[in-house]
């Protein structure tokens, strides 16, 4: 017999729910937490995750910056086991989702459209008595979305588009302090936080006139694919309706190998329901220069694949994609490589073949705060500069860069000037190619970033060499860059090996490609010979 005095919690599972931190991103964890604990069965408990997109406010949300911006710390933790599922806004979660995890359920999907927010003194009423956007000729109006600046000069071509960054109550605030005339947000994100916008007008935007991001207004449940227990307790929260007409949105971005930045407004309703349902799919694409043109269609269908199909036969040379048609396949390891999206983004369908594993190793902080004294750091690779710029910017603390460049840079990045006083300047930052650049400019801001004309480790030494540095830092893996090492080393230069990480060959490699086949590095190509 059970004691009068004990609680049935002790007796429940515990769903522990990762999460960003932002106002909009608890409000949908808790929102789903209050569903999973109604049923009795589970209690529930947060995990705040800080991903890159939180701690990166002063850049605009470009396609290079990932496909992974906001959601690939959660992605890591659930992998991770730090908790068991996550919760997403489903437009910013992308369609690849990381090998282990599932789209476990999508609930039944919110307001779907763009609202105005607008200034008194920028209220345009006789554009909106004729059925136009609300704004006074000229108007300030603040987005980080290139889909929304592409349609909203579309639409207004005398419009000055700003950027926008922060979370929906600082976008907000800012519009009220006076530095946008106007403002274009998700209605689902104003409505679910119910923020006061005192003196300002709400002007909900004609969906179909103005399609939202792929899945906007719906959230997306993530968790381990070999959970069962959670995809039960998940599948409950599943909203049919809303998972085909997602399905259909995602489908056509996951087509058109886009990422959540990509110009690209989908809206799919359902026309008529029963055995034989019926579809339409309102849509536009822009190509990602201001004085590209854009498409804009209308489709009806029976068949959702047909739908998404005829979608991206219309769009895709709007945004393009020479590569739509083409199936390529990737063999590298466990680290994310911008190469595929690449492809994906040019149209190709991309297979990922995993042959081998990164696992992280341990680096002491002195080991960091001796980094951080050296002229330059050479990253051998994306998977580098991902697991040294959180330890990296910790050990530099506020410490400004060093303007390092010279005449003939032609790859690099630099913040704003600042008052360097006595402090130690941060070291430049050597990537070997493109990839591991876009990396660092999204991972280290403010940084001095070069670029090795010859693409490997070698050709960055060579270029600190170039340079004049003494002492440069290595980063990457335990058994990379050895003629990096020499070259500086027979140089004369001083070289703290950092090793990062350590590879070794996956217990369960992916298939034989058939095909054309791209290996992301020599370690790739030896696990996986070329076959034939």
């Amino acid at each position: 017999m059970i004691p009068p005095s004990f609680s049935m919690e002790f007796l429940m599972k515990t769903l522990r729910i990762g999460t960003r931190g932002s106002d909009l991103a608890l409000w949908q964890a808790r929102h789903i937490s209050s569903l999973l604990e109604a049923s009795g069965e589970v209690r529930c408990e947060l995990v705040i995750v800080k991903t890159s997109g939180d701690r990166i406010q002063d850049v605009p949300l470009t396609p290079e910056l990932g496909k992974g911006f906001f959601t690939k710390e959660i992605e890591d933790g659930l992998l991770a086991d730090h908790f068991d599922l996550a919760v997403h806004s489903l437009k910013d979660l992308a369609v690849r989702l990381a090998p282990g995890l599932v789209l476990a359920a999508v609930p039944r999907r919110g307001p779907v459209g763009e609202r105005l927010l607008l200034r008194k003194e920028a209220f345009d009423t006789a554009r909106a008595n004729r059925g136009e956007l609300p704004l006074a000729e000229g108007a300030k109006v603040g987005t980080s979305s290139l889909r929304r600046r592409r349609r909203l000069l579309d639409l207004r071509p005398d419009l000055q588009i700003l950027d926008l960054r922060g979370n929906v109550p600082t976008r907000v605030r800012k519009l009220q302090e006076g530095q946008y005339d106007a403002i274009l947000i998700a209605q689902a994100g104003l409505e679910r936080l119910a923020l006061p916008t005192g003196g300002l007008i709400a002007f909900d935007i004609d969906a179909r006139l103005f399609p939202g991001a792929p899945g906007q207004g719906a959230l997306g449940l993530e968790a381990r694919a070999e959970d069962q227990e959670t995809l039960a307790l998940l599948s409950k929260l599943e909203d049919p309706q809303t998972r085909v007409l997602t399905d259909i949105e995602r489908g056509v971005l996951q087509a058109l190998g886009g990422g959540c930045s990509l110009p690209l407004g989908t809206l799919a309703t359902l026309l008529e329901e029963g055995d034989q349902p019926r579809y339409r799919l309102d849509a536009f694409a822009y190509g990602r220069e201001d004085q590209d043109p854009g498409i804009s269609i209308i489709l009806e269908s029976g068949d959702s694949h047909s739908l998404i199909q005829e979608a991206v036969r219309f769009l895709a040379p709007a945004l393009e994609k020479p590569l739509v048609g083409r199936e390529l396949h990737l063999v590298g390891g466990s680290g994310r490589s911008n190469l595929g999206s690449d492809l994906e983004a040019a149209g190709a369908k991309v297979h990922r073949h995993r042959v081998y594993d990164i696992h992280p190793l341990p680096v002491p902080e002195e080991t960091w705060d001796r980094l951080a004294q050296q002229d330059a750091l050479l990253f051998s690779s994306p998977s580098a500069i991902e697991l040294g710029a959180t330890p990296l910017l910790r050990a530099l603390g506020p410490r400004p860069p060093k303007e390092r460049l010279a005449k003939g840079d032609t790859h690099s990045s630099a913040g704003p000037k600042r008052d360097t006083h006595s402090r130690v300047p941060s070291p430049a930052i050597l990537v070997p190619g493109r990839s591991s650049r876009l990396r660092a400019e999204a991972l280290l801001p403010g940084f001095v970033i070069l670029e090795a004309q010859e693409k490997n480790a070698r050709g960055m030494a060579r270029l600190a060499i170039q340079r004049g540095w003494t002492k440069i830092g290595v980063l990457g893996a335990r058994d990379g860059s050895p003629d990096a090492i020499q070259t500086a080393k027979e140089a004369g230069l001083q070289v703290l090996h950092v090793p990062l990480y350590q590879a070794s060959p996956h217990p369960r490699p992916s298939p034989e490609p058939l095909g054309d086949t791209l290996f992301l590095s020599p370690k790739a190509a030896r696990l996986l010979p070329p076959q034939g």
